[in-house]
């Protein structure tokens, strides 16, 4: 028997379910008329200049890389000097930076929590933070997505119980959906059953809020707030958001915080440099909610199920996934990169295919997207129609 058939059998189901996957290479310099919709920049700001400048300029200043882990060592002060940035654009008292994006749901949560805890975790969230929520030792309770009456009962329902803590767990920009959350009744909701609220704004950073600072920027009641710059900025690592008692806390309870190497000057100088830039991008903002409305209205009006999208960030909702995967097919033939979702990211037998806008993107981009998608359709609608015959 060979060692690696177990590996290679796998691989052929993978095959055989038209699920196997591969990295594609791409030069933006030489894209040939490709069309990007699953970018992590909606704000184009990995190219900018002022980004460009900024990240050489800590290299040149602080070298290649951090000397240690930031308790055991003095970091270096330009690590302070971001963070104490970042929290005041934002509203909060401190920031933290983290070295992970993929990871820091993980640890922070169970950090918050233990085994006489509650967690309230909205249905809608992202797998990380589901993830996050059932590694902790807490009882892990749903509420329906989006749906604070149903909260509302759940808390008060568990009132009575003897617990330690009780959290909350929401996005501000639901990136199964691309639906948004509203803070003001979760924040109502949590302050008056003396719960913390822990809210995910990765999706929401850059490109809503005041001054482009998220959903959550200057709001109060909220205890937690975590992004990623990978997903909005092309960058690297994480932020969190909080008090100044908190990020005590998580400081020295935390050994995987503490003792983890800080995010390296040059990802530092990159983030310095897009914070001098978002505030100001009122009309990149406002150009990429006028395309997002206009997109999401031309896909309903074409006979698209794009669920409850209400952001950049567009799903086309489908009960076959074989018709997804046609319609994938036909995007990525015609150069336009799109994400394909199918089990176990949706729901047995269904698949979603995801655009994610960005201010870059022109009327005419969308002119030619909706024509190609609007010919796919068209024979699925006359299909429909005989077949109602």
């Amino acid at each position: 028997m060979n060692k690696l058939n177990f590996y290679k059998q796998a691989l052929d189901r993978k095959l055989e379910q038209d699920r196997f996957r591969q990295l594609r290479f791409v030069d933006p310099s030489n894209s040939d008329g490709l069309l990007n919709f699953i970018t992590s920049d909606p704000l184009s700001l990995a190219g900018h200049p002022h980004v460009k400048k900024s990240t050489i300029k800590y290299v040149l200043k602080w070298g290649s890389g951090s000397s240690g882990a930031r308790v055991i060592t003095e970091h270096i002060n330009c690590h302070h000097e971001v963070e104490a940035k970042f929290a005041k654009l934002s509203g909060y008292q401190s920031c933290l930076l983290f070295n992970s994006g993929a990871q820091v749901h993980a640890l922070l949560i169970p950090l918050l929590v233990d085994q006489k805890s509650l967690i309230f975790l909205d249905r809608g969230c992202h797998p990380a933070l589901s993830k996050g929520a059932y590694a902790s030792k807490a009882t892990v309770i749903r509420y329906d997505h989006n749906d604070f009456t149903h909260l509302g009962e759940l808390l008060k329902e568990h009132a009575e119980c003897k617990v330690s803590t009780k959290l909350i767990i929401s996005e501000s920009v639901f990136f199964n959906e691309g639906d948004l959350s509203y803070v003001k009744p979760l924040s109502d909701l949590a302050k008056k059953h003396q719960a913390l609220l822990y809210m995910d704004d990765t999706y929401g950073f850059g490109v809503m809020g005041e001054n482009g600072m998220g959903l959550t920027s200057h709001k109060h009641g909220i205890d937690i707030v975590v992004g990623s710059f990978g997903k909005m900025l092309s960058t690297f690592g994480s932020y969190v958001l909080s008090s100044k008692l908190m990020k005590e806390y998580l400081l020295n309870f935390s050994p995987e915080l503490s003792g983890s190497i800080p995010i390296p000057p040059a990802i530092l100088g990159a983030i310095d440099a897009m914070l001098d830039l978002i505030p100001d991008m009122h009309a990149e903002r406002a150009h990429l909610k006028q395309l997002s409305q206009y997109f999401r209205r031309s896909l309903f009006d074409q006979g698209f199920d794009i669920g409850r999208s209400a952001s950049h960030i567009a799903l086309l909702h489908f009960k076959a996934q074989e018709e997804a995967l046609d319609l994938y097919n036909t995007l990525s033939k015609h150069k336009i990169q799109v994400t394909l979702l199918r089990p176990p990211a949706t729901p047995a037998n269904t698949a979603k295919v995801k655009f994610i806008l960005t201010a870059r993107h022109t009327k005419q981009d969308l002119f030619t997207l909706l024509e190609i998608l609007s010919k796919w359709k068209r024979p699925l609608l006359v299909e429909a129609l005989v077949d109602s015959k």
